[in-house]
């Protein structure tokens, strides 16, 4: 019927990047560690986060809410898609701190999760129900650059390379017409970016401030979709 949908799950992603770019930046990020060793001895680090983060569902929403204009047509009732879109976001990891520049991390992150859904219902008792759920995690690599605005505080921005996961389920249930359900999941790498600030409290001791970004491809239920995943996090570090 004209409610019937479903989802494939596309390659997550802005693109898949060729693994000789990374190793090309890296290989940068090292030798200019090196080339700085004389001037800042480097450190290692632990790092763990939380904060929280948005996924960008409005393309998903419009095609319920398509779904809700016919579904409204047969119920003779008013019904909108809605979403939950706010999640916590955590990570954990370590890292070296070449110098007072540049850093190399590696993380493993979760982002949370999103639900979209749609309920429409008349009084007759006759219903029509969607949901959606989308969450995603991976574990990365990133290279963080930051910039001493005075000894203890610094600006900072970072390129991160993950090895996402992503996941998707869609559910349907009616007294109108068949209940189903499907899910389906992608891993792939990807990029994504962040910009913030770092404060130095001494005693081997920072915490930083973050927004990040990234982006998984999804196509839900009548062509692709690009979900974003915003996050704003807090993060604590001990060098030694």
């Amino acid at each position: 019927m004209a409610g019937d949908v479903s989802f494939r799950l596309l390659s997550t992603g802005v693109g898949r990047m060729r693994s000789s770019v990374w190793v090309a930046v890296l290989m940068l990020v090292c030798g200019a560690g090196a080339a700085n060793a004389a001037e800042d001895s480097g450190r290692f680090y632990v790092v763990g986060s939380l904060g929280l983060d948005r996924y960008d569902t409005d393309e998903i929403e419009q095609a319920m809410n398509e779904h809700a204009a016919i579904y409204n047509s047969i119920l003779g009732v008013s019904a909108y898609a809605n979403s939950d879109e706010l999640g916590f976001t955590f990570s954990a990891g370590g890292g070296y701190q070449f110098n007072s520049w540049v850093a190399l991390e590696g993380f493993y992150r979760g982002y949370g999760k999103a639900e979209p859904e749609l309920y429409a219902a008349n009084s007759m008792g006759a219903y029509i129900s969607e949901r959606v759920m989308l969450k995603s995690s991976g574990f990365g690599l990133g290279v963080v650059g930051t910039w001493p605005v005075t000894p203890a505080f610094s600006l900072l921005a970072r390129v991160d390379g993950v090895n996402l996961k992503s996941e998707a389920e869609f559910h349907r249930s009616s007294t109108l017409g068949a209940s189903y359900n499907y899910s389906a999941d992608d891993t792939s790498f990807t990029p994504g970016f962040g910009l913030g600030f770092q404060y130095d409290y001494g005693y081997d001791f920072l915490v930083r401030g973050e927004y990040q970004r990234i982006e998984a491809d999804m196509e839900f239920p009548d062509g692709a979709t690009t979900s974003a995943i915003d996050s704003l996090s807090l993060s604590v570090l001990m060098a030694f």
